[in-house]
């Protein structure tokens, strides 16, 4: 999870709950990028492609990565 300053006291900090991201054509470009840099962060990933083994290539059998068939 992500902290960031409470309104409240710039002293106390609060949990940001991971988030869930739905990418679509994940096995390249944009894609690859935007799901390694949100998988880094530890958020979850719903990632698509033509083909989901090109997205297990990159980023290997990642515990929140979940690569599906195309739409």
């Amino acid at each position: 999870p992500l902290l960031f300053p409470s309104s409240k006291s710039k002293r106390t900090f609060q949990e940001i709950p991971m988030r869930t991201w739905f990418i679509t054509g994940a096995s390249r470009g944009f894609g690859a990028l935007i799901t390694r840099e949100a998988l880094a962060a530890g958020d979850n990933v719903v990632a698509t492609a033509r083909d989901p083994r090109g997205v297990t290539d990159i980023f290997g059998d990642h515990p929140r990565l979940l690569a599906v068939a195309p739409l």
